[in-house]
């Protein structure tokens, strides 16, 4: 209830009120009565008597009632005896514009701190400090000093935005007025002392009047907060569209500096928004058109499409873009080619169609192709080119009324690339049509909505009674360890046989056969390969003993004389494919698993998938693995074997299922995890760190 007072209040207080429509005190008022909120407004300004017509009150205690929302617009200084006043009569929420905290260094996180503690004793919701503020232009409360205000009443709609940076989300709201994009509520939380983003996403998936939700954000301070909204929204049935900046070391840094956020790694956040669904914008741009589009409620059914264009050309670009982002193309079958080629005997009759300049002489073959196929439930969306000939209007009259009537006919995602009159353009978007420049980023439009309206199965509950592993203990799990923990929670392992004897290592060796593998088993050595304390090959005595007494005394070298418990004796394994599977423990976001080429490759990060290791399942493992090179060989490549595949699969699954039963896991790594040649799965080495004094 209080952040409905929030977000939707029914009376507003500003405090530090101004005549000036200009200044910080006054513009929410201005702004408030401009776009007819009809609630109570409550001027407070001991200098004045009365603000734009309403009575001026000197301080929040002369109210009779206490008011929903309460706007401090005042200094630094003065803040806290605000937040006082609001809660001795029982304000709802209030919403601070004032700086001067978390953003400018040490003193002032303390002094956020001190506000923070104050408003948690007090019980008073806040958003800010540092905050634009909220605006909700369904009521017409306008609770913020962003100068959009000034440009003119806001349309509302069925967007919610939320982020972190005024300046940024003032932009946005901007770039949404000019395109006609209705935002039904705009929230900029600033230093998030109690209320965050995560806040205004599970508030707005509640909201029915919003169905579309986008955001800004630059650092996450709750994972766990921020993932039971985007699962709120989720379940909820309403698209999330986020761009997170932050992604390089100078961006970090920056966002530091702007927020006092802290910015997690960006993997993790992908991983995240991954799981919960949400479409993850690159910019700005990118940002406000799938927004326009999913508020449109273009909803493609799959990534099936059809790419319809005037140009031959444009029509190869967008093919390579397609296959680029993972859109298909069917073929058109010959009952259409037929229909098509009826229509204009030499058009190009594959995916992309192309009708060629045959629309210069009827403006209506753009239309009928499109019936044609819209008709045919072959696709679940259509990309039309037009080009510059859309601007001419005895051409793009008819060719685009016609793609209205089909797309309201068909109810079919249909985008339209080119330039047009803006009288055109006004029709497209009331019907529901985005319209793009560049037929390339009309391409990665559908795929954005693809994916974000893509059928998710709902998360099933799975039993993990046969994974039994007692307490990890705090510190290193050495290989012989780690190798046995992975084994009994069911992942095939290599037989590895314990030696401290010359003697006992050949009486091993004898027993699996040569040729093998000699490994150091020193708890101290984190990285045997690099110390020279693996050797691999061994294929007689002479050669075994010679390795004993190398693979230790390497061991010890490395280590400074560290302690050395023998050798491990294995059976030498020639593999077709090595995987790597890890695993971190992130400090907003739980577990984290990796999957990637391994072996020598295992540090090219750019051939590896991120998820959330609590509830990966079996479908999710294999789209992991199809997002490496070694992974497609398997699945549908050169070594294609999908028996293999699924073994690997579980063995991704299993460690998931192992890290998330064992919070104190804080990193694992199972590299090489391989295919041999027999097609058979095995893990060759494996590390597990445990800390039960880390984040859970």
């Amino acid at each position: 209830s209080s952040l409905v007072r929030l977000f939707s209040p029914k009376s507003i207080a500003v405090v530090g009120a101004s005549d000036d429509p200009a200044r910080i005190g006054g513009r929410p008022i201005a702004a408030s009565i401009e776009m007819g909120f009809g609630g109570e407004i409550y001027p407070i300004n001991p200098k004045y008597d009365s603000v734009f017509g309403r009575k001026c009150y000197s301080s929040l205690l002369e109210l009779d009632r206490p008011p929903d929302l309460v706007v401090v617009a005042v200094g630094t200084k003065f803040v806290r005896e605000v937040i006082d006043q609001a809660a001795s009569i029982r304000a709802g929420a209030v919403v601070v514009f004032s700086s001067g905290y978390g953003e400018v260094g040490l003193d002032g996180e303390a002094a956020q701190e001190r506000l923070r503690q104050q408003c948690e004793e007090s019980d008073v919701i806040m958003l800010g400090p540092n905050c634009l503020g909220v605006i909700n232009a369904t009521i017409g409360a306008a609770a913020s000093f962003t100068a959009t205000l000034e440009s003119g009443t806001l349309k509302s709609g069925n967007v919610g935005f939320a982020c972190q940076s005024g300046a940024f989300g003032s932009y946005f709201l901007a770039l949404a007025r000019r395109r006609e994009l209705g935002v039904g509520s705009w929230i900029a939380t600033g230093n998030e002392a109690i209320v965050s983003v995560a806040d205004c996403i599970s508030y707005l998936a509640d909201d029915p009047k919003i169905e579309v939700i986008a955001g800004y954000i630059e650092g996450v301070r709750n994972g766990p907060a921020l993932m039971s909204a985007l699962e709120r929204a989720r379940d909820a049935n309403k698209p999330v569209v986020l761009l997170k900046a932050g992604r390089s070391e100078a961006g970090s840094r920056a966002a530091k500096s702007h927020t006092g956020a802290m910015v997690g790694d960006d993997r993790a956040i992908s991983a995240v928004f991954d799981q919960f669904g949400v479409e993850r914008a690159a910019d700005l741009d990118d940002l406000i058109q799938i927004t326009e589009s999913a508020s449109f409620g273009l909803k493609p059914k799959s990534k099936r499409v059809c790419l319809l264009t005037v140009s031959g050309g444009v029509g190869i670009m967008m093919a390579d873009e397609a296959a680029e982002v993972g859109l298909e193309l069917p073929m058109l079958p010959d009952d259409i080619r037929a229909r098509l080629k009826g229509l204009v005997p030499f058009a190009g009759l594959e995916n992309p169609v192309d009708f060629t300049g045959q629309f210069l002489n009827d403006a209506n073959i753009a239309g009928e192709f499109l019936e044609v196929l819209a008709s045919s439930e072959l696709f679940d969306s259509i990309l039309v080119y037009l080009g510059h000939t859309s601007l001419a209007q005895s051409l793009a009259g008819p060719a685009i009324r016609r793609l209205i009537e089909v797309r309201k006919k068909y109810q079919l995602p249909i985008v339209l690339s080119g330039l047009t009159t803006p009288l055109l353009m006004d029709e497209l978007r009331q019907a529901g049509v985005p319209v793009l420049e560049n037929p390339v980023e009309a391409v990665r439009l559908l795929a954005s909505l693809s994916h974000l309206f893509r059928p998710r199965a709902p998360r099933g509950k799975r039993s993990m009674s046969d994974v039994i592993v007692e307490s990890i203990p705090n510190g290193v799990y050495p290989e012989r360890e780690s190798l046995e923990v992975l084994a009994s929670v069911g992942v095939p392992t290599v037989e590895s046989l314990f030696a401290n004897s010359k003697q006992q290592a050949l009486a091993h060796a004898q027993t699996l056969g040569f040729p093998v593998v000699v490994k150091a088993d020193c708890p101290g050595l984190l990285h045997k390969s690099e110390a020279g304390a693996v050797v691999l090959g061994i294929g007689d005595r002479r050669s075994l003993e010679d390795a004993f007494d190398l693979v230790v005394d390497s061991a010890k070298k490395a280590t400074g004389d560290s302690l050395v418990r023998g050798v491990l004796i294995q059976r030498m394994t020639r593999p077709l494919l090595e995987f790597i599977i890890g695993v971190k423990r992130d400090p907003n976001f739980g577990h984290l698993i990796a999957v990637g080429t391994g072996g020598v490759l295992a540090e090219l990060i750019s051939d590896s998938k991120v998820a959330l290791a609590d509830g990966l399942d079996l479908d999710k493992a294999i789209e992991m693995l199809s997002g490496t090179a070694a992974g497609r060989a398997l699945i549908s490549g050169r070594f294609k074997d999908h028996a293999a595949a699924d073994k690997l699969a579980h063995a991704i699954v299993r460690v998931a299922h192992l890290v998330t039963l064992h919070p104190e896991v804080c990193e694992l790594d199972v590299n090489p995890l391989v295919v041999t040649k027999d097609y058979e799965v095995l893990a060759l080495d494996s590390l597990i760190v445990g800390d039960a004094t880390g984040p859970a």
